[in-house]
């Protein structure tokens, strides 16, 4: 991730980012409480007692198996940065199983989708493929194109986070 400075709204691959991610371990990453409202509005020691809540859950779930960030609970219990971002670059490979759901959100909203486009159907949309903003109320949600790559195989989505507009 690079936070972009205000004014800008991209950045060269080759500039310096900042990795979310070491390869070893989870520092850097705590569970997620309820959404940004919701945690503004709780008292220190409720957020405190549930953060220690979440970061048991992350712990539980989440793992870093040979250099890589993996999820491996069923409670679709998330994760999020320690740091808040503003403004940003993100830039992130991921791969999935079959018939998986998951997404990156991005200030607790939008969620930029990922999911199985392979499998049937569901009510909620897969086939339209990953990289929609799934939760997004007011524009469009579906991604332009399928252009997913097959289950299994790595993908790369690059995201834009600049004031309230998201490029993906």
């Amino acid at each position: 991730v690079k936070e972009l400075p205000p004014g800008r709204n991209a950045l060269p691959a080759t500039e310096g980012f900042t990795a979310l991610f070491n390869g070893q371990d989870l520092t850097g990453w705590k569970g997620l409480v309820a959404d940004p409202k919701q945690r503004a509005t709780m008292k220190p020691a409720v957020l405190a007692a549930e953060q220690a809540k979440a970061d048991e859950l992350m712990g539980a779930n989440w793992r870093v198996e040979d250099g890589l960030l993996v999820y491996r609970g069923t409670n679709f219990d998330n994760l999020c940065t320690v740091k808040d971002y503003a403004n940003f670059e993100l830039v992130a490979d991921w791969k999935i199983a079959p018939g998986s759901d998951s997404g990156f959100y991005l200030r607790g909203t939008p969620q930029v989708q990922i999911w199985d486009p392979f499998t049937p159907p569901t009510k909620a949309g897969n086939e339209v493929g990953s990289g929609g903003l799934f939760n997004n109320q007011t524009n469009a949600t579906k991604p332009l194109r399928l252009a997913d790559k097959p289950v299994g195989e790595w993908n790369r989505t690059r995201i834009i986070l600049f004031g309230n507009k998201v490029h993906v």
